[in-house]
């Protein structure tokens, strides 16, 4: 059973006691089976903490922006559900519009959590590019760590960053 999420991505408060919006979107491809996860910092932030949480929630997603729907899907939520698969490996996959992340609780905090926080506590922008990360099944060949059903994701800062 999961829950929604505390942790709105449209808004979340501050210290400051005003409330800050904050940007997270994902869209996919019929050309490609991975999912690109878009956002501002703090989006990111918020994603990482829902990927390192022990029990299921579901994470609502905003629209992207129209230049990435011209070509994409949009998913309207990211369901983060540890233990759900039996597996212990990470696993994502879509269901509707939806993301499913599912895994042990402690890999899924480990390789998405741990991968998310890193890139959004670093520079936005590298070299003229977005910065992002690849959270891909194919770079484990022996698929240890990742379910071989995952399709794979591209997690990233979004055009609305600093």
């Amino acid at each position: 059973m999961s829950q929604r999420s505390g942790m709105s991505p449209e808004r979340s408060r501050s210290g400051c006691g005003h409330h800050r919006f904050v940007r997270l979107w994902a869209v996919y491809s019929d050309r490609h089976t991975e999912v690109d996860i878009n956002g501002d910092r703090d989006g990111l932030r918020a994603l990482a903490a829902a990927a390192a949480q022990v029990d299921p929630l579901e994470l609502a997603l905003d629209d992207p922006p129209v230049e990435w729907q011209e070509s994409s899907h949009p998913l309207k939520s990211i369901r983060v559900a540890p233990g759900e698969s039996g597996d212990a490996r990470v696993c994502f996959g879509r269901d509707g519009s939806a993301l499913v992340m599912s895994g042990s609780s402690e890999e899924l905090a480990r390789i998405v959590g741990g991968s998310i926080t890193f890139l959004a506590e670093g520079p936005a922008i590298q070299n003229g590019i977005l910065s992002h990360v690849h959270l891909d099944p194919t770079s484990d060949p022996e698929r240890r760590f990742y379910s071989p059903d995952s399709i794979s994701l591209v997690v990233g800062f979004g055009d609305t960053e600093e």
